[in-house]
């Protein structure tokens, strides 16, 4: 395993309003060379508070793999390409990889 100095992976977590924009927007990520990978979770159910009032929502959460030196691009491209007005992208860090996938990361 890497240890933190040596993570170069990082990961994205990011809500889309539905299942098609998800995959849409991975593929597009994934053709632009901006990730490696993309996991998409349909069917969660957000509940959140808008306005002083308890909404619910269907998305379909994306996490996206890629390299730290791509985040920046890689954030505007999903601002560029998702549908909210306010788009939710988390970057999630990443303590520690394998050698195998730090090696198929910098591909």
């Amino acid at each position: 395993m890497q240890k933190n100095d040596h993570v170069e992976m990082a990961l994205l977590y990011v809500p889309f309003p539905n299942l098609t924009e998800a995959s849409k927007a991975a593929k597009a990520l994934l053709t632009d060379k901006l990730i490696v990978c993309a996991n998409i979770i349909p069917g969660v159910l957000s509940i959140y508070n808008q306005l002083e009032e308890i909404k619910e929502l269907p998305e379909a959460i994306v996490i996206f793999k890629t390299s730290k030196k791509k985040i920046v691009s890689l954030k505007s491209a999903i601002e560029t390409l998702h549908s909210y007005d306010v788009p939710i992208i988390i970057e999630i860090g990443v303590e520690s990889i394998n050698e195998k996938a730090a090696k198929w990361l910098s591909v």
